[in-house]
């Protein structure tokens, strides 16, 4: 009887003793708890974007952020879904969707961070996708969402210019917002004859204008254009022969004016005294001839005045 009774006195011990050894794991981890924040958070972040939106494509760098996790070390899985329920951010869940290449985190404090990239299965343009973080205590959907963006576009105008000429290189959905390197080049993956770096605007839009070198040679050109700190395929993009370069036309020689010439006035030209040997017996020859006639007039003058006399005495 008494040995009975050792017994059930050591087996409500051990019971004691570990109901009590519970209860106190148990205060402590509420209290561990309470001191790393009561509820815990996730949100998505992206480096180098000041914008509240986030959003972009496949390839997107990303930033997940707990808060309020338990200290101990542990493992956290994350997912992605679409569906806005966190009674749905459950293990098991037929909604949620692996989050490679990231989806195991180890954690040893109630702060973590990942750095990683937006997976190529939870992009699909339009849909809203949220984060789910499992670990063994909690099971936490992110405060914000992540939003696919529809493909990037672009388009140069004109299709056709000359050397030497500007041409316009536009563009929609590059997002995140960012730097963008915009080139006219030799084939898809040549050099460049010309390039610029510009930024894309909240909306994703972006425009640019690039001028043509007088000595492009004639030919079809491609437009590429891809994102700096982003160089994935979502975020590049080429349009091949898009624009022909022709020569520039060749400019028509301008001839120049005749100068008129000014009146001259004719100057008097002296005849030196007795001139030529030429002339002057030119002239003396027509003056003995001139003499002569009249020599010869006044001579039969005088032959007619003696005979009119001589016929007027015999009558």
């Amino acid at each position: 009887m008494f040995k009975i009774n050792i017994k059930k006195l050591l087996l409500l011990l051990c019971c004691s003793i570990g109901l009590l050894s519970l209860g106190v794991v148990l205060h402590a981890q509420e209290a561990l708890a309470a001191a790393y924040g009561p509820t815990p958070q996730v949100t998505i972040t992206q480096p180098n974007v000041s914008n509240a939106a986030v959003g972009g494509h496949a390839g997107t760098k990303v930033q997940i952020v707990g808060i309020g996790f338990a200290p101990i070390p542990t493992t956290v899985q994350l997912f992605t879904t679409t569906n806005a329920d966190p009674a749905h951010c459950q293990p098991g869940d037929p909604n949620l969707t692996v989050f490679t290449p990231s989806p195991t985190v180890m954690i040893n404090g109630p702060t973590w961070n990942v750095n990683t990239t937006w997976p190529d299965n939870a992009a699909v343009p339009g849909n809203v996708y949220y984060v789910c973080a499992l670990s063994l205590t909690n099971q936490v959907l992110s405060s914000n969402t992540f939003t696919a963006a529809q493909p990037v576009t672009v388009n140069v105008s004109p299709t056709s210019v000359a050397q030497g000429a500007m041409v316009t290189v536009t563009g929609m959905n590059w997002l995140p917002p960012q730097q963008l390197n915009v080139s006219i080049t030799s084939g898809d993956n040549g050099p460049a004859i010309v390039s610029s770096v510009v930024n894309s605007d909240a909306a994703g839009n972006f425009t640019t204008s690039l001028a043509i070198p007088g000595n492009a040679r004639p030919m079809a050109y491609s437009v590429r254009v891809y994102a700096l700190n982003e160089n994935t395929p979502a975020m590049t993009k080429v349009l091949s022969n898009a624009l022909t370069v022709m020569l520039a036309p060749t400019p028509t020689p301008t001839a120049a004016p005749t100068p008129t010439p000014l009146p001259t006035t004719p100057v008097a030209t002296a005849t030196p005294p007795g001139g030529t040997g030429t002339s002057t017996g030119g002239i003396m020859a027509n003056t003995f001839l001139l003499f002569g006639l009249a020599g010869l007039g006044i001579l039969l003058v005088i032959v007619g005045i003696i005979l009119f006399v001589m016929y007027s005495r015999k009558s």
